[in-house]
């Protein structure tokens, strides 16, 4: 998604300097080198955001087959948004290489800020001009108003799952200073490591069982606390700082991916329908969620399988990494309306196929993807048109 955020632009490590193609380059460095594997993993880490929204059905109170489904294909998906992370981490803590810091400011807040709000405003209005149309829409019933939007908006209800834009432009404030310390692998290890245990390790540990009053004090650290900044930068740590696996290297990942999805699906359902689950318990997140070592594990491996793959794709026909590039630049669109899709499929679609839906979410999320993916090639397709007739004729009348 950060590449689609960037219109497309990515980075490429040479003995650890980052070079751009970029037009404010700084210091004169060569043209950057788009990164297939990364447009690649962009695409993947979308669909399983679909996936996720597809499949909530985990959170429901009945513990039945399809929450067994809807189980298993969360703990295959929930490396979504920490991809997403890494990917922004990869392409923006080396921004100093290419950039000044006012205009890495200028660039990255109006791409995702703006992004943030004209999605927020397209939702609002909807949802409001058609509560009736739209799954959980009767909220916006008779609310619309500015004030009622500000409020929403800045209390992130209006599309919840938007946190992760309000998150990203958290990091960017950071990144400045992560920059600094790019160039120093010890300092990043140190830095990853206090997230791990900070974010990872010590919420394990209490639960566990133990009392969380012997970590808050010593521990309280907020900074590190935030896994997401542990996904960013180790995003870039692995891109400049490790190389590509070998082949037993990408079968011991792979090993890692199947172990890390089984986990997460075992420890979930032990959690939640297993021996330790009580009558009535809402569903616990825990070994399914973002800060689940077995999420870190799954991300990281991920990661590192798709950056093996880079010459591999680089050797795909022009036409396929045309299209791989077209549809990962779909990416931003895609995260900023696919829930409105599936609301709107919410209300809709007939029983039967809900029922279909709640058995195979993967299903339903091909249809959403799809659906979304359209949508979004449509309307920049006709405002790249509308921009081209709106300069043509100003040219021609001046």
């Amino acid at each position: 998604m950060e590449q689609a955020a960037d219109g497309g632009e990515c980075t490429v490590s040479t003995d650890n300097v980052t070079t751009t193609d970029s037009s404010h380059t700084l210091g004169g460095k060569p043209p950057r080198t788009r990164i297939v594997c990364a447009d690649a993993l962009n695409i993947v880490a979308c669909f399983a955001v679909v996936v996720l929204h597809c499949s909530l059905t985990v959170f429901g109170p009945a513990r039945d087959t399809s929450w067994s489904v809807a189980l298993v294909w969360q703990s295959a998906s929930i490396f979504a948004v920490p991809v997403f992370f890494m990917i922004s981490g990869m392409n923006l803590i080396g921004y100093r290489d290419r950039q000044t810091t006012e205009h890495f400011f200028k660039r990255r807040l109006l791409k995702v800020g703006g992004a943030l709000l004209f999605g927020s405003i397209v939702c609002y209005v909807l949802y409001c001009a058609f509560p009736s149309s739209f799954f959980g829409g009767e909220k916006f019933a008779g609310t619309f108003g500015l004030i009622d939007f500000v409020k929403r908006f800045l209390t992130n209800d209006i599309n919840d799952t938007y946190w992760f834009l309000y998150a990203i432009i958290y990091l960017y404030l950071l990144t400045p200073i992560l920059s600094l310390i790019a160039k120093n692998k010890r300092c990043i290890q140190y830095i990853l490591a206090l997230c791990l245990c900070v974010s990872v390790l010590i919420p394990l540990v209490e639960k566990m069982g133990f009392n969380p009053m012997y970590f808050g004090t010593l521990f309280n650290w907020p900074l590190f606390s935030s896994v997401s900044l542990l996904y960013y930068l180790g995003g870039y740590y692995l891109h400049t700082y490790t190389q590509p696996l070998t082949r037993n290297g990408r079968v011991v990942a792979l090993v890692f991916v199947i172990v890390s999805v089984a986990g997460m699906a075992l420890s979930g359902f032990q959690l939640n329908a297993g021996a330790s689950a009580k009558p009535g318990m809402s569903y616990d997140p825990f070994f399914t969620d973002t800060a689940s070592p077995f999420c870190v594990m799954l991300a990281f491996s991920l990661f590192l399988l798709f950056q093996s793959s880079e010459n591999w794709l680089k050797r795909r026909k022009p036409i396929s990494l045309k299209r791989i590039r077209t549809v990962s630049g779909l990416s931003l669109d895609i995260y900023l309306f696919h829930v409105m899709v599936i609301n709107w499929l919410g209300t809709f679609v007939p029983p039967n196929v809900k029922d279909v839906f709640l058995m195979f979410p993967i299903a339903e999320a091909a249809l959403v993807y799809a659906l979304t993916a359209l949508l979004a090639f449509a309307g920049k397709w006709t405002f790249a048109h509308a921009k081209d007739a709106i300069t043509k004729t100003v040219h021609q009348n001046g």
